[in-house]
């Protein structure tokens, strides 16, 4: 769970800081009321304004959580089982209902993984690509940027299933992925098309085989 915390915004940050710090002084106030017996009970109400400002940043950050949680289990269905339309289908509509975008790393490769499945190439290579800007050395993002391009190339295949160069792009774009390793069951699909396509310069893309399909 702790990899999918979000980065807190700069307004979060002053809302969390001005909130502890009126908290603080709410607390100060009250021992000192309470030693001059000057206590009153309409004082308590004064402390539901930092406690609503120290929430909202943590409230946007769970329900953030509760998305980005779902997201990895659709996507981990999917890397098994890569044709169930159904993971597809709710995968998308928890997308399109993201209350904001991604910005930790591991949400924006979360997120990636997610586009991959939805056929969203290149929403998902953007986020790969920032990942990898600020970590070169991302495992995860690697493999998502070799996964995304796998499928792209895939697509392109199956549109125009005669020609030599989106094969072959195809097949370097799937023996990319077979060398980073730590593989799902929906890249050695891919490598198993891709071996099949070598061996059978005339097989073609069946529809279906594979997805990401719609």
């Amino acid at each position: 769970m702790a990899k999918y915390m979000q980065e807190l915004q700069l307004w979060e940050i002053l809302l969390l800081s001005l909130g502890s710090i009126l908290f603080a002084a709410l607390i100060v106030g009250f021992f000192i009321q309470l030693k001059n017996e000057k206590l009153k009970l309409s004082y308590a109400g004064f402390f539901m304004v930092p406690i609503i400002m120290i929430a909202l940043p943590t409230i946007k950050n769970i329900t953030l959580l509760g998305d980005f949680l779902k997201i990895e289990t659709l996507v981990k269905t999917l890397e098994e089982n890569p044709n169930n339309e159904e993971a597809k289908k709710e995968l998308q509509s928890v997308l399109e209902h993201l209350p904001q975008e991604a910005q930790s790393a591991s949400l924006m490769v979360a997120e990636a993984k997610a586009k991959t499945f939805v056929k969203d190439y290149e929403e998902a290579e953007e986020m790969v690509e920032e990942v990898l800007i600020k970590s070169p050395e991302n495992k995860e993002a690697k493999l998502t940027k070799a996964r995304i391009k796998a499928a792209k190339a895939r697509d392109h295949l199956m549109k125009d299933p005669e020609s030599d160069d989106k094969r072959q792009k195809y097949l370097n774009n799937v023996k990319k992925l077979q060398e980073l390793g730590q593989l799902k069951t929906v890249d050695k699909l891919y490598i198993k098309e891709a071996q099949k396509l070598k061996l059978e310069k005339n097989t073609k893309v069946k529809k279906g085989a594979l997805p990401p399909q719609s």
